[in-house]
C-alpha cells in the first residue's frame, strides 16, 4: 500500500471518529452475506457469527433455484467448464451459468443445512418453509391501490412498448445490477443521478426541472410512459423515484409491490443483460404542492388542518441516536412517528395489509383531509411514507426533502426528544 493510500485511510478514520452524532457501531459479528449489495468473501458466509446467520432467507431460496437452474442445463448440455476463478459457464455460449456469489451462497448453503437465516435489517425468516405466497388480493383494503403493482402484473406485461422498469437499489446498487436484474430494467442511482449536489448546502436535495427532464429523456421514459419502480428494501429507496416523477407530473408511475426480494423468491426470471431505449423528449410540469421546504414545516406545528409525519427509525425520532450530519438530534414537535421500514412484511417485503395501515393512521389520530407534510434525514424514507399515505387516500402529503440535514441545523428551529405519542401505548 502507498503512502498515499495510508494518508488518505487516515484521514477517512479521523473523519469517521469526528463524525459523532452520526456514528454508528457495526454491529459485531453481523452477517454480511448481501447478494444485492456487492461481492462478498466465502469465509465472510462461512461465519454467522453468535445470534447471526449467513444467509438471508430470499438467498436460500435463490440458491436452491440456481441449483435447479444448473442441474436442468447439465442435462441439456455435456459441455461445460470451469474457468480459473470459479466460475461456470456453458462452453459456446458465452454466458455464465453460474456467477461467483451464486457458487459462494450455493456452497455456503450447503455448509448450513436447514439452519434458520435471517435478514439484519428485518426480522428472521423461518426454515426451512420460509416463503408463503401473497394472497391473490393483496391490494385488498387500499384506497389506491393503483399506486403499487404486484409482481404478476410485472411479468404479465414486460416486453409491453410504453412500460419502462426502473432499477433503484442500493447502497452498490450498479454493480449488482450489472448481476442480476428484471428485464428491461434500467438502473439510476438515487445519489448521484435524482440529487442535487449544491456544496453550499448540507442537504442533497431534488434536482431542478431541467436536469431531471434530461434524465428521463436518457432513460427513454416519456410523459405517456408506464414507469415501475423497485429496489430490495421494499420500496423505502424506490419511493424517491416514485415521488420525483409525481413532483414533475408524471401520474403513471407504480411501485413494484415486494421489490426485487418478492420477485427472485418466486423464481422469475432475471438478466444480466442491459437494456436501451431510444432518448425521449420529456416535458415536466411541477407541482409544488408535494414539495415543502422548513418554512412549510413550521408553519404545519401550528395548523390545526396539517400533519407532520417522521419517517426515520423510532429511536432516531427519539433522540436517544443519530444518523445524519445534524448537530442536533430528536424530531420536529408536533410530529408523529411512522416509521417507514416498520411498515414493510419482513417476510415477503411486500407494504402491509391496508386493514393494518388504516388502524395505525387512525391510532395517530391523522385523516385524509388534512395536509401531510413527511420527513425524514433527506427525504428518500419521507418519500416512502408519502407513498404509504397516498396508498391509504392520503392525497395532500407533501416531501420535506432537506430533512433533518437541514432542520437539524437551522438553530432557530425548535426540537423535540423522547416520544410523546409512544406513552400510553
Amino acid at each position: 500500500m502507498t503512502r498515499t493510500v495510508w494518508r488518505i485511510v487516515f484521514i477517512l478514520c479521523i473523519l469517521w471518529t469526528l463524525a459523532g452524532c452520526q456514528t454508528r457501531q457495526a454491529e459485531q459479528g453481523a452477517a454480511t452475506a448481501d447478494v444485492l449489495r456487492g461481492p462478498y468473501e466465502a469465509p465472510a458466509l462461512a461465519e454467522g457469527g453468535e445470534g447471526r446467520f449467513a444467509l438471508y432467507g430470499w438467498e436460500v431460496v435463490a440458491a436452491e433455484a440456481q441449483a435447479a437452474k444448473l442441474a436442468a442445463q447439465a442435462a441439456a448440455s455435456s459441455r461445460a467448464e470451469v474457468l480459473p476463478d470459479g466460475v461456470s459457464t456453458l462452453a459456446g455460449e458465452g454466458r455464465f451459468a453460474l456467477y461467483g456469489w451464486e457458487v459462494m451462497a450455493a456452497e455456503a448453503q450447503g455448509g448450513l443445512g436447514e439452519t434458520a437465516t435471517a435478514d439484519v435489517l428485518r426480522s428472521p425468516y423461518d426454515a426451512p418453509g420460509l416463503w408463503t405466497a401473497v394472497p391473490a388480493d393483496e391490494l385488498a383494503g387500499y384506497v389506491h391501490p393503483e399506486v403499487l403493482v404486484t409482481t404478476e402484473w410485472l411479468a404479465t406485461h414486460l416486453g409491453e412498448p410504453a412500460l419502462r422498469v426502473v432499477d433503484v437499489r442500493r447502497p452498490t446498487g450498479v454493480a449488482n445490477f450489472a448481476v442480476a436484474h428484471i428485464p428491461t430494467a434500467q438502473y439510476l442511482d438515487l445519489i448521484v443521478d435524482l440529487m442535487d449536489h449544491d456544496p453550499n448546502r448540507v442537504a442533497l436535495d431534488l434536482i431542478e426541472a431541467e436536469p431531471f427532464a434530461a434524465l428521463m429523456g436518457r432513460l427513454g421514459i416519456a410523459n405517456d410512459s408506464t414507469v415501475v419502480v423497485y429496489d430490495a428494501e421494499g420500496g423505502t429507496a424506490a419511493a424517491t423515484l416514485w415521488w420525483a416523477l409525481r413532483y414533475y407530473g408524471h401520474t403513471d408511475v407504480h411501485l413494484l409491490n415486494g421489490g426485487l426480494v418478492k420477485w427472485l423468491l418466486e423464481g422469475r426470471e432475471t438478466t444480466y443483460a442491459a437494456t436501451t431505449y431510444a432518448p425521449s423528449v420529456y416535458t415536466v410540469q411541477v407541482h409544488p404542492e408535494l414539495l415543502a421546504t422548513a418554512a412549510d414545516v413550521a408553519a404545519a406545528q401550528e395548523d390545526p388542518t396539517a400533519f407532520l409525519v417522521d419517517a426515520r427509525p423510532l429511536d432516531i425520532y427519539t433522540g436517544e441516536s443519530c444518523l445524519s450530519a445534524a448537530p442536533r438530534a430528536g424530531h420536529v414537535p408536533g410530529s408523529h412517528t411512522l416509521p417507514a421500514r416498520w411498515q414493510i412484511d419482513p417476510q415477503r417485503k411486500t407494504l402491509l395489509p391496508g386493514e393494518q395501515l388504516a388502524v395505525t393512521l387512525a391510532m395517530m389520530g391523522i385523516s385524509p383531509e388534512q395536509r401531510g407534510i413527511a420527513y425524514c434525514g433527506n427525504g428518500q424514507l419521507a418519500a416512502f411514507d408519502a407513498l404509504l399515505l397516498s396508498l391509504m387516500g392520503y392525497d395532500q402529503v407533501a416531501v420535506y426533502d432537506s430533512g433533518w440535514l437541514e432542520w437539524g441545523t437551522l438553530p432557530e428551529m425548535p426540537v423535540e426528544t423522547g416520544c410523546p405519542e409512544c406513552e400510553p401505548m
